[in-house]
């Protein structure tokens, strides 16, 4: 079996968090810092979704679990 290294067609960041893999929604997480935004890059789709966070404090379980952005 061979292996590719692909980029993923996510937005630059300046400054960026993650990536975090979650295996049930195969999906991609990266947390744009200057822009209080988190990103799922779902593989199997191709769907990029924004998820303002704000600047009040964040919970990753909360956004695993269903699309709310804060706790």
């Amino acid at each position: 079996m061979s292996e590719c290294v692909q980029q993923l067609p996510l937005p630059c960041l300046k400054l960026g968090e993650g990536p975090y893999w979650v295996e049930q929604q195969q999906a991609l997480l990266v947390v744009d810092v200057n822009n209080n935004t988190l990103i799922k890059y779902y593989v199997n789709s191709g769907r990029i979704q924004h998820l303002h966070i704000g600047m009040q404090m964040f919970n990753m379980e909360s956004a695993l679990d269903n699309n709310s952005t804060t706790s």
